[in-house]
C-alpha cells in the first residue's frame, strides 16, 4: 500500500503542496494511514476509494499543509479502543472541542496544530480540526460548505463523517447527543447549496465537485440554456450568484456545454445569475421555488450595464429542525461532558494567559519559538518589537523563530532609507496576503541579483514564473519553492513579487482594497501595472437616512473580464460621503436591505469613470418590510412555571403585547440580549411591553446581568421552562428551527408570534418592538 499511497498523493496533492511539502512527509502521511487501516477495527471495511480520497489524503481546505497525524492520533488512540465507529466520531469530537471553541478570525484557514495551539478558531478552522483528527484516526471526514447563507449574512463549515457505510453531520467542536444533530440543521434546510471536495475521484488527479445540498434541503435541478442568434452557445461562464454582505458572491461556476447548457442542483430560493464571455456580460434573477430552469439570448449581452434597477432575493422556506427533544438525563449527561471538555481547554491553556509578555499570549503554546526570536542576540529589541506589531494575531501561533529571524534580517538594510512606517509595512512584515509564512526571503536574495526597482522585480518574476491555471486561487506555496519550480497560480505570483520585493528592501503591498501589486514611489503607493493606478474618483453620497456599513449595507464591484469584482472595503461606514481614489473602469454599487425574513431588496447603481475623471452616486436603500413579513402565528399554550406555580404562557399576559426570550445567562448571545433590554427599558415601558424570559436551569437565575434586567424593567418576569414540546412546536411555527439561544419572539395581545430572532441579532429587542408597534 505505501507504494500505491505515494503515487495516489502525487498524483493528487495539488501543485502548491508538490512544491511546498518535503517528500519525507508525505511517505509519513502514507505510513500512517496504511498502519491506521490496519490498527483500527472499521479500517477493513471502508471502500478503497472512499479511504484514500477522505483518509489517506491530508488537505482539507486551503491550509497549510503538515503532519499533524501522528500528534493527534498518538492522544487518541487509547480513548478509542473498543467503540464502535459511530462512537468514535462522536469521541473524536468532544476531543476537539477540548482543544478548540469557537471564535472569529481572520481569512487565513489554520491547520489542524495551530488551531490546537491557539485553543479557539472560526468554523471553518475547527472542521478543518476535526477532519484531520478524524482522518488521523482512520475514519473518512470531510469538510462541507455553504459558501454563503441565503437566510442572512456570512457562511458556514461543518463536516461529514463516514460511519458504518453511511455519511453522518456533526458541528466541528460543537459535540451533540447524537449524529446528525446540529444548530445549524434548520439554516442548512435553507441553503442553496452545501457541498465538499473529493480529491483523487474517481481518479488520481482529479477533482469531484460533491454537491450535498438534498441532504439538508429540498432542492431542484436549475438547468440554464445560452443562445445567441437562435444557436446553442457553448463556452459562456455561468455564475450562480447570492445576494450576501450587500455584493452578488458566486457560490458556483460552469462553462456552457456544447448545447448551451448548465446545471446546478440547488435549494428553493432565489439566484442571481451572472453570465459572461470575457468580454460582454448578461444578468438576470431566477426563481428555484418556481422554474426548473431559463433560456436566455447571449445576443443581448452588453459590455456594460448602464441602467439604475431594483432586485428581490428570497430565501428558501425552511422544513428541518433538530430530529428530536433530548430527555432531561440526556441533556445533563451531555452537559457534563461538555463541562469536563471545556475544564481541559481552560487547563491546556491557562499557563499562557498569565504571560507577562504580549507576544507570549498571543502565541498561546507557540510561546517556544517567540522566546527564541526575542532572545536571539543578533538584533535589538526595537527591530524585534517592530516586527512582531506588524503581525497578524493568528500568525503568533504558527511563527518560528527562524521565519521572523529571515524576515528582519533582510528588511534592516532599506530601515534608513524608508519613512519608519512604510518600511514597517511594506519591508518589514512577512505577511502579504492569507499565505503561510516560511523563512524564504535569505533564499531569495542568494537566488537573484540586486534589483533596482519594483517594476524590475515584476518584470524578473512575470517572465521566470509561469501560471497554473487549475490551481485554487487560495492555495498559497512556499513562496520559494514557487520562485524555484517557476509555476504557480495568479494569486501566489502576485505576493512572490511582493515578498521578493521585500527581501530585497524594495517596499512594496498588495493594496488591502482590490489586491493590486504597489510599490513606494517616495510619496505614496503606485500601482505596477499602468492600467491599475488611481487615476479616477468615486463619489458616494448617502441619501438614505442612516449610517450604510460596507459588507452589509452596501459594496463597490469594478468589472474585469466580463464579472465584477468586491473591492475589499470591510469595515467602512458611510455616513454622509465618500470620496474614493480609484482606477478608471465601469463600477457598480449595489445597496442590500436584508428583511426579516432573511429576503433581500436591493439596488444597483452603475458608473463608469474615464481616466482623469469621477462620477458621484446618490445611494438609497429599499423600504424596510417589516409589517407585510409578520407571521402572526398561533401559539400554542406554553406550561411555565414560577415559585412552584404553573404559569401558562401567552394568555397569562392578560392582554399586554410581550417579547417572550428563552435564554441562557452567562452566555455571551444572552448576555448581549439582555443588554439591549436594558438600553430598550423606556421603549419598553412606554409602549407597555411585558418581558417574559424563561431559563432551563435555575442555577441561572443569580446570573448578575439577569438580575439587573430583572430589577430595572418593571414589566419583567423570571420564569422556568419547563415544556419542551411545545418550545419546539413554538420554534416549527415561528420558522426558528436553530436551536441555539436567546429564541425572542414578539406577541401580540391576542397571543400570535409575530417573529422570532435565534441566537444574538445586532438590534433584536429594538426590532421586536418595532414589530409590535406595527
Amino acid at each position: 500500500p505505501m507504494t500505491e499511497y505515494l503515487s495516489f498523493l502525487r498524483a493528487s496533492l495539488p501543485w502548491a503542496d508538490l512544491i511546498s511539502v518535503d517528500g519525507a512527509v508525505l511517505e509519513q502521511i502514507a505510513r500512517h494511514a496504511a498502519a491506521v487501516r490496519r490498527e483500527t477495527p472499521w479500517g477493513a471495511s471502508i471502500p478503497e476509494d472512499i479511504f484514500r480520497s477522505f483518509v489517506l489524503f491530508p488537505r482539507v481546505n486551503n491550509e497549510d499543509l503538515v503532519f499533524y497525524h501522528e500528534i493527534i492520533w498518538s492522544q487518541l488512540k487509547g480513548r478509542l479502543a473498543g467503540l464502535t465507529m459511530e462512537q468514535a466520531v462522536r469521541e473524536v469530537n468532544f476531543w476537539c472541542y477540548e482543544q478548540a471553541t469557537y471564535q472569529s478570525t481572520d481569512g487565513r484557514t489554520a491547520n489542524a496544530l495551530t488551531v490546537m495551539r491557539r485553543g479557539f478558531g472560526r468554523c471553518g478552522e475547527e472542521s478543518t480540526l476535526l477532519v484531520s483528527a478524524l482522518r488521523a484516526c482512520g475514519i473518512p471526514a470531510r469538510q462541507v460548505y455553504v459558501p454563503r447563507w441565503a437566510h442572512c449574512d456570512d457562511n458556514h463549515a461543518w463536516v461529514e463523517a463516514w460511519a458504518d457505510g453511511k455519511w453522518r453531520y456533526l458541528g466541528a467542536c460543537e459535540p451533540e447527543p447524537v449524529l446528525d444533530s446540529g444548530w445549524f440543521t434548520a439554516s442548512a434546510s435553507k441553503a442553496m447549496l452545501i457541498s465538499t471536495r473529493a480529491y483523487g475521484m474517481p481518479r488520481a488527479g482529479e477533482i469531484e465537485f460533491v454537491n450535498s445540498t438534498a441532504t439538508y434541503a429540498q432542492t431542484r435541478l436549475f438547468t440554464v440554456f445560452v443562445t445567441e442568434n437562435g444557436a446553442p452557445r457553448a463556452g459562456v461562464t455561468v455564475r450562480f450568484e447570492l445576494a450576501n454582505m450587500a455584493e452578488f458572491h458566486p457560490i458556483y461556476q460552469a462553462k456552457t456545454d456544447a448545447n448551451g447548457r448548465v446545471s446546478l442542483l440547488t435549494g428553493l430560493g432565489t439566484l442571481h445569475l451572472h453570465f459572461h464571455d470575457g468580454q460582454r456580460y448578461l444578468c438576470r434573477m431566477a426563481d428555484v421555488a418556481k422554474d426548473d430552469g431559463c433560456t436566455l439570448d447571449f445576443a443581448q449581452a452588453v459590455a456594460f450595464d448602464r441602467s439604475e434597477h431594483s432586485f428581490t432575493q428570497r430565501p428558501p422556506q425552511e422544513t428541518r429542525i433538530q430530529p428530536s427533544v433530548f430527555p432531561p438525563e440526556t441533556l445533563a449527561a451531555h452537559g457534563a461532558r461538555m463541562a469536563a471538555c471545556e475544564a481541559a481547554r481552560r487547563s491546556r491553556h491557562a499557563p499562557v494567559l498569565h504571560e507577562e509578555n504580549i507576544y507570549l499570549r498571543k502565541a498561546g503554546l507557540n510561546g517556544a519559538e517567540i522566546r527564541a526570536f526575542l532572545n536571539d542576540p543578533r538584533f535589538v529589541m526595537d527591530d524585534k518589537t517592530a516586527l512582531l506589531n506588524s503581525l497578524r494575531d493568528k500568525d503568533f501561533a504558527d511563527a518560528t523563530a527562524a521565519m521572523l529571524c529571515d524576515a528582519l534580517e533582510t528588511a534592516l538594510p532599506a530601515k534608513a532609507l524608508l519613512p519608519e512606517s512604510v518600511w514597517q509595512e511594506s519591508v518589514l512584515c512577512p505577511r502579504v496576503a492569507n499565505e503561510a509564512l516560511y523563512p524564504v526571503r535569505v533564499r531569495l536574495c542568494a537566488q537573484t541579483e540586486p534589483f533596482r526597482d519594483a517594476r524590475q522585480v515584476w518584470q524578473a518574476v512575470a517572465e521566470r514564473v509561469s501560471l497554473c491555471d487549475a490551481e485554487p486561487a487560495a492555495l498559497i506555496p512556499n513562496l520559494y519553492a514557487a520562485w524555484e519550480s517557476a509555476r504557480c497560480g495568479a494569486v501566489a505570483r502576485d505576493i512572490l513579487f511582493v515578498a521578493l520585493c521585500r527581501a530585497h528592501g524594495i517596499a512594496a503591498r498588495l493594496n488591502p482594497a482590490n489586491g493590486e501589486k504597489e510599490f513606494w514611489d517616495g510619496s505614496g503607493y503606485t500601482a505596477i501595472e499602468p492600467s491599475r493606478r488611481a487615476d479616477a474618483r468615486l463619489i458616494l453620497r448617502n441619501a438614505s437616512g442612516t449610517p450604510l456599513q460596507y459588507g452589509v449595507h452596501f459594496s463597490i464591484g469594478v468589472l474585469r473580464g466580463g464579472a465584477f469584482e468586491t473591492l475589499d472595503l470591510w469595515g467602512k461606514t458611510l455616513e454622509n460621503h465618500l470620496d474614493l481614489s480609484v482606477s478608471a473602469g465601469q463600477y457598480r454599487v449595489i445597496t442590500s436591505r436584508r428583511q426579516i425574513d432573511g429576503a433581500i431588496d436591493g439596488r444597483i447603481f452603475p458608473a463608469e469613470i474615464m481616466p482623469g475623471g469621477e462620477a458621484e452616486i446618490r445611494l438609497t436603500l429599499a423600504p424596510d418590510a417589516t409589517p407585510e413579513k409578520l407571521l402572526h402565528a398561533p401559539l400554542p399554550v406554553y406550561r411555565s412555571e414560577q415559585g412552584g406555580k404553573t404559569i401558562a404562557l401567552p394568555p397569562a399576559l392578560h392582554g399586554s403585547c410581550a417579547i417572550l426570550a428563552f435564554i441562557a445567562p452567562g452566555e455571551e448571545p444572552t448576555e448581549h440580549f439582555l443588554n439591549e433590554l436594558l438600553e430598550a427599558r423606556s421603549a419598553l415601558a412606554d409602549a407597555n411591553i411585558a418581558v417574559r424570559l424563561l431559563i432551563h436551569d435555575d442555577s441561572l437565575a443569580e446570573n448578575a446581568k439577569l438580575q439587573r434586567v430583572l430589577s430595572e424593567l418593571p414589566n419583567a418576569q423570571l420564569l422556568l421552562a419547563r415544556d419542551p414540546e411545545t418550545e419546539l412546536a413554538w420554534r416549527q411555527l415561528l420558522h426558528a428551527g436553530d436551536l441555539r439561544l436567546p429564541f425572542a419572539i414578539a406577541v401580540d395581545k391576542t397571543g400570535n408570534g409575530l417573529f422570532a430572532f435565534v441566537n444574538y441579532n445586532v438590534g433584536s429587542v429594538q426590532a421586536l418592538i418595532t414589530m409590535i408597534r406595527e
